[in-house]
């Protein structure tokens, strides 16, 4: 069954698919200080893609860091801990799958 959840005004939008499986687009405004943080590491029970559209932020995934950049990908297996840190102040555009 599928459903989507929506507000591209408040730039979020989450696509519900099949089998748990999803598709979440989140774009942050300009208003976002620099420097966000997760405030803590977490994981899942499914593999999730990260794809940032715009911007530049720092994946941390268990011990190490992925510095991405626009268009930069990861791929997090199941029950890995891991947060992201937004590094510049300005507009975040991403995609979790």
């Amino acid at each position: 069954m599928e459903s989507e959840i929506s507000s591209m005004q408040e730039g979020y939008s989450r696509r519900n698919l099949k089998d748990g499986f999803f598709v979440e687009y989140i774009r942050i405004p300009q208003l976002t200080p620099p420097g966000y943080v997760m405030t803590s590491k977490h994981y899942h029970d499914y593999y999730e893609v990260y794809y940032l559209i715009i911007g530049e932020a720092s994946y941390i995934i268990e011990d190490n860091i992925f510095n991405l950049r626009q268009y930069g990908m990861v791929f997090i297996n199941k029950n890995v801990f891991h947060k992201t840190q937004y590094n510049e102040k300005g507009i975040k555009e991403r995609i979790l799958y």
